[in-house]
C-alpha cells in the first residue's frame, strides 16, 4: 500500500506539472544600432562554426556543384562527422604523411552522378593530381588551422560555461534570448580538438579549371591505375580498442547534450509559463541532436566510416532534414527577435517585463 501511494503521488505530480507557452511581443523599443549588435552576437557562433568547419570543394568534374549540392555540408552534423572520420582515420593508420592529411581534409566533387567523395580510394587517387602539400604530416602551431581551432575552442568553452551557469542558477529558460539562441552550436567546435593536429587547409589540387583536367578524368575512369597506387591507410577493424575509444569520444558528449537539453526543460514546478522562443529552442535542438545521434550510431554500427563525407549526404531524408533544420532556425530567429527585450540591468530575455523575472535575471549567479 505504501508503494501504491508513492506511485500515485508521482503520477499526480506529473499530471499537474506542465508548461504553458505564451507569446510576448516586446522588442519594439530596441533601436537599430542595438539590433545590429544583437544579430552579430546571435549569428557569430553559428557562422564561425560553419566557416571554420566547411572546406572549399575540389571540383574534379563538371558541372560544378550548385548551392543545393553544397548546402548539406553547411550543417553541424556534416562538420561533426568530418572531424570524427579524420580523427579515426589518423588513429587507425599504419603510416601518415602530408598527402594523406591533405586528402583527408579536402572535399572532392566528382560530377553529378558520383557526386561527393572523401573515401580511402580518393586518398590514393588524389596523390596524382595534388599540386601543393602541407609542410608536415601534422598541423603547425603557427598556422591558420591552429588559429581556427583556438577560436572554435574558446567559443565552445563560452557556450558550456553559459549553459552551466544557467543550470546552476535554475533560471536557464530566462536567459534564452536573441543573442544566445545559437550559442549552443559553438559546443560542436570542441569536436574539432581531437582532430586538431591533422586539420589543414594548406593544400592544393588540380581541378577542372586547370590544364590537368584531362589527366584527372582519365585517372578517375581507370580502376587499374587506382589499384596500383600505394595503400597507406588501413581502416582499423571496428572492434579495436582505438576505434571504440574514438567512437565513444565523439558519441558520448552528444548523448550528454541531449540529456542536458531534456533536463533543461523539465518543469520544476506544478505550472510554469515559458515563451514561444523556449518552445522553438526545444524543437530545434531536439531535431538536431536526435537526428545526429541516431544517424551517427547507425553508420558506426554498420561500419560505414570510410569517407569524411557524411554517408547519407545524398539521401533524400538528409536533404529533407537539412531543409527542416534551416526552416526551424529561421522560425527560431524570428520569434527570438520579436520576443527579446532588455532588462533594467542590461541583460536580455524573452520573458515579459515583470519584476519577478527581472529580479531572477539580474541576480548575480
Amino acid at each position: 500500500m505504501h508503494t501504491f501511494n508513492n506511485s500515485s503521488g508521482i503520477a499526480r505530480f506529473f499530471q499537474r506539472a506542465y508548461i504553458q507557452y505564451v507569446f510576448n511581443y516586446q522588442s519594439q523599443s530596441i533601436e537599430f544600432s542595438e539590433w545590429l549588435s544583437l544579430f552579430t552576437l546571435c549569428l557569430a557562433p553559428l557562422v564561425a562554426h560553419i566557416l571554420i568547419g566547411v572546406p572549399e570543394p575540389v571540383v574534379l568534374r563538371g558541372p560544378r556543384p550548385t548551392w543545393t549540392d553544397r548546402i548539406c555540408h553547411f550543417k553541424p552534423t556534416s562538420i561533426y562527422w568530418r572531424y570524427y572520420i579524420i580523427t579515426a582515420r589518423r588513429v587507425g593508420s599504419k603510416s601518415w604523411d602530408s598527402a594523406d592529411m591533405a586528402a583527408s581534409n579536402a572535399v572532392f566533387w566528382t560530377g553529378p552522378k558520383t557526386r561527393w567523395d572523401g573515401s580511402k580510394n580518393m586518398m590514393k587517387q588524389s596523390r596524382t593530381f595534388c599540386t601543393r602539400l602541407p609542410a608536415h604530416n601534422r598541423t603547425s602551431i603557427l598556422s591558420g588551422s591552429s588559429i581556427k581551432t583556438v577560436l572554435a575552442a574558446l567559443q565552445g568553452a563560452q557556450a558550456i560555461s553559459t549553459l552551466c551557469v544557467g543550470w546552476r542558477s535554475g533560471h536557464q529558460a530566462l536567459s534564452i534570448a536573441l543573442p544566445t539562441i545559437f550559442l549552443p552550436c559553438a559546443i560542436f567546435g570542441l569536436f574539432r580538438l581531437p582532430a586538431a593536429l591533422w586539420l589543414s587547409d594548406e593544400y592544393g589540387y588540380a581541378d577542372i579549371g586547370s590544364w590537368d583536367a584531362c589527366v584527372i578524368s582519365e585517372l578517375l575512369e581507370s580502376p587499374r591505375q587506382i589499384a596500383e597506387l600505394p595503400d597507406r591507410i588501413q581502416r582499423p577493424p571496428s572492434s579495436t580498442w582505438r576505434s571504440i575509444a574514438v567512437k565513444i569520444l565523439y558519441i558520448a558528449p552528444l548523448i550528454g547534450l541531449l540529456a542536458l537539453l531534456v533536463l533543461y526543460f523539465v518543469p520544476l514546478q506544478h505550472h510554469q509559463v515559458w515563451t514561444i522562443t523556449d518552445l522553438v529552442t526545444q524543437l530545434f535542438y531536439l531535431c538536431f541532436l536526435l537526428t545526429t545521434i541516431t544517424s551517427t550510431l547507425i553508420h558506426m554500427v554498420r561500419n560505414q566510416t570510410d569517407s569524411t563525407i557524411f554517408p547519407s549526404v545524398d539521401k533524400t531524408w538528409y536533404t529533407c532534414y537539412t531543409v527542416v533544420l534551416y526552416l526551424l532556425a529561421l522560425v527560431y530567429l524570428i520569434f527570438a527577435s520579436l520576443e527579446t527585450r532588455r532588462t533594467p540591468c542590461g541583460e536580455y530575455t524573452t520573458f515579459p517585463a515583470q519584476r519577478e523575472f527581472d529580479d531572477k535575471i539580474c541576480t548575480p549567479r
